[in-house]
């Protein structure tokens, strides 16, 4: 016949040392721990999402080089060197009107404004782009991360469709960027009819 050992018994046994004490009950302890959420409670895993906050409304510029974020106060921000912008770059290789952001549909679009040193997103020039949260903006050499929260702005479902890069305008030559058009003249015939007009011209020389 077996002997039966009380709960306090058992718990000082050494092999029994460190393990959950049985607790006797109706209900099953790690049963009622996994079963705790209602049916329709999502599951949180301890982790509650939180708004985050920025220097502005609409998000914030931070220089890559240290200083403090410059706010996105309004959807529509004109970036220059003089002081009718509403973001002002006090520094002599940013153009007066040198790009503009607008948001549209909670993402923040950039697009050139015919600048002389250029704006860039994660290193590449752009005229209108897309810029996504974290991502690098580039406004002639002065560099910013870009931050915001597209769903704290309204955004919903894949984000609006994104601009090219310019690369159909670097594909294109210096000089037809430059407007200068190669002219139509006798280098741009073909040798056969260049060959033949020469033979017609040696066949009825001038008098």
């Amino acid at each position: 016949m077996g002997t039966s050992l009380s709960p306090d018994a058992i718990s000082s046994c050494p092999q029994f040392i460190g393990r959950r004490r049985f607790q006797p009950s109706t209900t099953n302890p790690w049963v009622a721990t996994v079963n705790s959420k209602q049916p329709n409670e999502e599951p949180s895993h301890g982790l509650e999402k939180k708004e985050q906050t920025f220097a502005g409304p609409f998000g914030q510029l931070t220089p890559c080089g240290g200083g403090d974020p410059i706010p996105l106060k309004k959807k529509r921000l004109l970036i220059g060197r003089r002081g009718e912008a509403d973001v002002q770059l006090k520094f002599n290789n940013v153009s007066t009107q040198h790009c503009r952001l607008t948001l549209e549909y909670g993402y923040w679009f950039v697009r050139d404004l015919n600048s002389r040193n250029g704006t860039k997103v994660d290193d590449r020039a752009v005229m209108r782009k897309r810029v996504d949260p974290e991502c690098k903006l580039s406004i002639a050499r002065h560099e910013y991360i870009i931050e915001y929260d597209p769903q704290q702005l309204g955004a919903y479902g894949p984000p609006p469709a994104d601009d090219d890069y310019m690369d159909e305008m670097m594909r294109s030559s210096l000089m037809d960027r430059a407007g200068l058009k190669k002219r139509d003249g006798q280098r741009d015939k073909p040798r056969s009819q260049r060959v033949s007009l020469d033979d017609s011209l040696k066949k009825n020389p001038k008098k």
